[in-house]
């Protein structure tokens, strides 16, 4: 069981690189299935990520929910085991202390990009996902705008702050 403490060590890249294929190489009901488990492992943490990207356009609901379930697959396999489940209390001071970290930041001249965290390699995955197109139902590329690219990183920046908080849940 992995230590989750604020001292817990960096997912290294070689992680974030293999869950990133394996998630890439689920087929549409293996992705169905793993985001029915994370629904359950993390239900807090999912309603969030949704409740985030629901008034998005066409896609980034599915990018947002494959975003987290590879980003709690690299904790899971960084750590040896799931988090214990984030509660909706977590999640929510989570994301205040990104916004205040955010506000602070911005008013001593700095921007998004200037915000530290404990896992960079994950959020630059976040960050590379977040520039691709989506991809809507008649399968054209169309492009995430911009305030809604900030807003689902500051969220993931939240969902790695709180999971990486997060003790080993009992086995």
């Amino acid at each position: 069981m992995g230590d989750r403490s604020p001292g817990a060590p960096v997912i290294g890249p070689e992680v974030v690189d293999e869950v990133v294929s394996r998630v890439a190489a689920l087929d549409p009901s293996e992705e169905d299935a793993a985001l029915e488990a994370l629904a359950l492992r993390q239900p807090d943490l999912h309603a969030f990520v949704l409740a985030v990207s629901e008034d998005m356009p066409e896609g980034a609901d599915e990018l947002a929910e494959t975003l987290l379930l590879a980003v709690e697959e690299m904790f899971r396999t960084a750590h040896g085991a799931s988090s214990a489940p984030a509660a909706e209390d977590d999640v929510r001071r989570g994301y205040e202390r990104v916004l205040s970290l955010l506000e602070a930041t911005v008013a001593s001249g700095g921007t998004l990009a200037a915000l530290p965290t404990a896992q960079p390699h994950v959020l630059e995955y976040v960050q590379e996902s977040l520039a691709q197109p989506l991809e809507d139902e008649e399968g054209e590329d169309a492009e995430l705008p911009e305030e809604d690219r900030t807003d689902l990183e500051l969220a993931f920046r939240a969902v790695i702050e709180v999971l990486g908080e997060r003790p080993a849940a009992p086995a």
